[in-house]
């Protein structure tokens, strides 16, 4: 808040993954946008910096909560969705690269039969480690809400990954 920039690249640094994974699970691993969306999230977060005040949330889950809005504006727009890209970790040996695809192609799949509010409670929860009082507060749910919508997409998420495996 003081202008201090090497504050705001340790914030970025901190933080970048986090929202990023949530941007990437919340529009289906598409790349392009998932970047798109982390880099426009903390644009904003840096211009409003001066309003941020300690309120019980973290500054990543302002920044989360930003991204989340950005996302939401963006769905409304479905011709905004057009491109696709699948990203493999190139430091990984080619095995393990076609491995990790599967798993997330899977797990994308998976997700795919959560209603919209599942999905991002559980991208919040257990992607991005949030406790259920942040989700809460990102999501502009209540407590109990956000534990109903968990309950429910684990699930469909169970019942959905295991009959994929057999």
């Amino acid at each position: 808040q003081e202008g201090d920039s090497q504050a705001v690249a340790t914030l970025y640094s901190l933080h970048y993954q986090r929202i990023y994974t949530f941007a990437y699970y919340r529009l289906d691993g598409n790349v392009p946008l998932a970047e798109d969306i982390t880099e426009e999230a903390f644009m904003r977060a840096f211009r409003m910096i001066g309003t941020f005040q300690w309120k019980g949330v973290s500054f990543g889950a302002w920044v989360v909560t930003i991204a989340r809005n950005l996302i939401v504006d963006m769905l409304r727009r479905p011709e905004a969705l057009q491109l696709q890209e699948t990203w493999l970790d190139a430091s990984l040996d080619p095995e393990k690269a076609v491995e990790q695809d599967i798993t997330n192609k899977e797990l994308g799949m998976a997700l795919e039969k959560l209603t919209p509010d599942q999905k991002e409670v559980i991208i919040l929860r257990f992607f991005e480690d949030f406790s259920i009082a942040e989700t809460a507060k990102i999501t502009g749910k209540s407590v109990d809400a956000v534990k109903r919508l968990q309950a429910r997409a684990l699930i469909v998420l169970e019942s959905k990954l295991t009959r994929d495996e057999s």
